[in-house]
């Protein structure tokens, strides 16, 4: 059993949101793909699954750098594995399982990258802003 739980108007505050943060510039250590992932989540449950990374960077060698810290030298997929075991976060057993506001993760050109499930489409905050992909181009996701 997860130790999130949405809150009741979680749907809402989630839209709101993503309207919200809908043009915002990437920034690293702002609005990169994993604190814009981690507030989706934070938006819908109240909880900081970022909390750890929120002023530990401000640039790609920083974000490498604090990544490389929290997972023993590993990568953003790692860093998503540690969040879902500490926070105990079921992995869905196919990433079509995956329902509004659950967590994905995606093969980009520069690494794995995290995002959001829309139903069948997948959000993500990219150097070109926000970016849609099916969902089934998604390796990984996570109930939220």
């Amino acid at each position: 059993m997860s130790k999130l739980k949405r809150l009741p108007d979680w749907d809402v505050l989630l839209t709101a949101e993503i309207e919200r943060t809908w043009t915002l510039p990437y920034s690293w250590g702002e609005c990169d793909c994993a604190l814009w992932t981690c507030n989706m989540v934070k938006i819908q449950t109240g909880s900081d699954l970022a909390a750890w990374f929120r002023g530990r960077y401000h640039d790609e060698d920083g974000a490498k750098k604090a990544i490389a810290l929290f997972t023993g030298g590993g990568n953003l997929e790692n860093v998503a594995e540690r969040l879902a075991r500490e926070w105990e976060i079921p992995e869905h057993a196919a990433t079509r399982q995956a329902h509004r506001g659950d967590v994905v993760c995606m093969d980009s050109p520069e690494g794995p990258t995290l995002g959001i499930a829309l139903n069948e489409w997948a959000l993500f905050a990219g150097p070109l802003g926000r970016v849609r992909a099916p969902l089934g181009w998604c390796r990984r996701a996570w109930s939220i």
